[in-house]
C-alpha cells in the first residue's frame, strides 16, 4: 500500500454507515438509470465520415506539423508522470521517530 492509513480504517463498519452506503448506491444507480432512459440519443446517419478512421486521429494526435498535438501531448505525459511520482514520494515520507517535531516544522533527535 502506499500510504500509512491503516490507523484510520474501522475493522467493523457501523450498521448505519452500512445502510447509508447501499442506500447511497441504489440512490446513484437509479438516477444513472432514469437519466439514461430519458435520453434521445442521435445516431450517425451516415457508415463513415469523411477523414473519422482511427489512422487519421493517430495522424492528427501525433503530427508535429502546425495542426499535430504531438508536443502538448508529451508535455502533459511528462507533467502527470511528474504528478504520480511527486503523490508517492509524499504518501511514502517516513514519519520522524518518536514524533518530536518542533514548531517551526524541524524534527529533534
Amino acid at each position: 500500500m502506499l500510504t500509512s492509513s491503516n490507523e484510520i480504517l474501522e475493522p467493523q463498519p457501523t450498521l448505519q454507515r452500512q445502510f447509508l452506503a447501499v442506500a447511497s448506491g441504489l440512490l446513484f444507480m437509479f438516477a444513472s438509470i432514469s437519466v439514461l432512459s430519458s435520453s434521445q440519443f442521435s445516431f450517425a446517419t451516415k457508415q463513415h465520415a469523411e477523414g473519422s478512421d482511427a489512422a487519421a486521429l493517430g495522424r492528427l494526435m501525433l503530427d508535429v506539423g502546425g495542426s499535430g498535438y504531438l508536443i502538448a501531448f508529451e508535455a502533459i505525459s511528462l507533467l502527470l508522470l511528474a504528478a504520480v511520482i511527486g503523490a508517492i514520494v509524499v504518501a511514502r515520507s517516513e514519519k520522524p521517530a518518536d514524533g518530536q517535531v518542533t514548531e517551526n516544522g524541524e524534527v529533534s533527535l
